[in-house]
């Protein structure tokens, strides 16, 4: 058996997430599609995003990395002559290829983090390991090493908003069974501390509570002073601060004494430099950061050598890269919630209602459930889940095949 030929579906969503670096609108992501025989594996990256408010240090790029979700602007699934090769450079080579080699058929990424190719690339992997799953009969979370958890604690993730708003959402996330919250930081001290304790006010102690800035500080001294200010809230991780190369990082992981979640550097191979200048207490699992689920598992190799936990984060935006991250963590991550929930929770759960989708998001048939907080992980050939056809075909924007 071998691979046939290579479909990819350019499909966008209204979202209307708000974070320190801006209102995310519309978020695009390719779907694709590998055929080999009877069997299709499917597969999802992101590809763009519509963002507006964006703070200018957001917009300067200092480190070669940009947001996943503003990487092409808005394409409206119309490719440029640069996206089209590089699209043909990673898929050509796997048309008549034995599908059972997964990443093996994928080139190597390069050294500096672009992000295109990261998120192709992952799209690929996790439609190669759906693929090989379907074809061999065992689920992907076998391929990738064994389920260790039937089940995960999912970890829902507040946006920024006013702090009415914020607090409002995470009394329904705990009225709905979740345990595990994320709450997103604005990157302005009082205005996170206002936020975290009328959150904290409405679900008191028994909810655990996770922060990201999204590199929302920019100053050493401004972390450090909110970081103190908030563990006094019982927060008991601090995902992305500041904005500033890993050693100043490392600083306030030792100045502050708090325990410090790094995703954005944590690519491979720069997952490395993050674990030897001491910068991280948990490596974060970031869908579209990983550049595939192989070199996932490469960084918790890593991250597990250096006796560093890891998680999973979030999201994916259509349910496949949900389901393969979520695989991903009944494999690893195992002493932490399950951060991708999908975004169906966000459009028809406990926050419906609360954002701007202009219709479901998750393209699924039938998604992984999720039951008073915890994410069941099944045991089907490939990731288990199918797209619904007039789902994808009613967010499909334009596409391609390579054959």
């Amino acid at each position: 058996m071998h691979i046939e030929k290579i479909i990819g579906h350019i499909v966008e969503v209204k979202i209307g997430f708000q974070y320190a670096m801006g209102n995310l609108e519309a978020a695009q992501s390719i779907i694709w599609e590998i055929v080999a025989g009877r069997f299709r594996g499917y597969g999802e990256g992101a590809w763009s995003g519509k963002v507006s408010n964006s703070p200018a240090h957001y917009r300067t790029l200092k480190d070669g990395m940009a947001s996943t979700i503003t990487a092409h602007g808005d394409t409206r699934g119309i490719l440029s002559a640069a996206e089209k090769k590089l699209i043909e450079s990673m898929t050509r080579p796997l048309v008549g290829e034995d599908p059972l080699r997964r990443e093996a058929l994928l080139p190597d990424l390069p050294a500096t983090f672009n992000a295109s190719a990261w998120m192709v690339r992952e799209g690929l992997s996790i439609a190669l390991n759906d693929l090989a799953g379907k074809i061999s009969g065992v689920p992907v979370h076998t391929l990738l090493g064994g389920k260790r958890r039937d089940q995960a604690p999912g970890m829902p993730v507040i946006h920024v908003g006013p702090p009415e708003v914020m607090a409002r959402r995470a009394k329904k996330w705990a009225a709905a069974g979740y345990r595990f919250i994320k709450v997103k930081l604005r990157g302005n001290r009082q205005e996170d501390l206002v936020a975290l304790k009328a959150i904290r006010q409405v679900v008191g102690q028994r909810i655990r509570i996770q922060v990201d800035a999204n590199d929302g500080y920019t100053r050493l001294a401004e972390a450090l002073a909110a970081t103190r200010d908030l563990q006094r809230l019982g927060i008991e991780l601090f995902e992305d601060i500041l904005d500033a190369p890993l050693a100043q990082i490392a600083v306030l992981r030792k100045k502050s004494g708090v325990r410090i979640m790094v995703d954005k550097q944590s690519y491979w191979p720069n997952v490395r430099e993050v674990v030897k200048c001491g910068a991280a207490d948990v490596i974060n699992h970031h869908p579209n950061l990983r550049g595939g689920l192989d070199l996932a598992l490469k960084i918790d190799a890593v991250a597990s050598a250096w006796g560093i936990p890891t998680a999973v984060g979030s999201s994916g935006v259509f349910g496949i890269q949900d389901a393969a991250f979520q695989s991903l963590g009944a494999v690893v991550g195992l002493s932490r919630p399950c951060e991708d929930i999908g975004l169906q929770p966000y459009y028809s759960g406990p926050t419906r209602g609360e954002y701007d989708f202009d219709r479901d998001p998750d393209l699924l048939r039938r998604p992984y459930p999720i039951v008073r907080g915890m994410i069941q992980i099944p045991d089907r050939p490939g990731l288990g889940v199918e797209p619904d056809p007039r789902k994808l075909a009613r967010a499909t924007l334009g596409g391609f095949c390579i054959a």
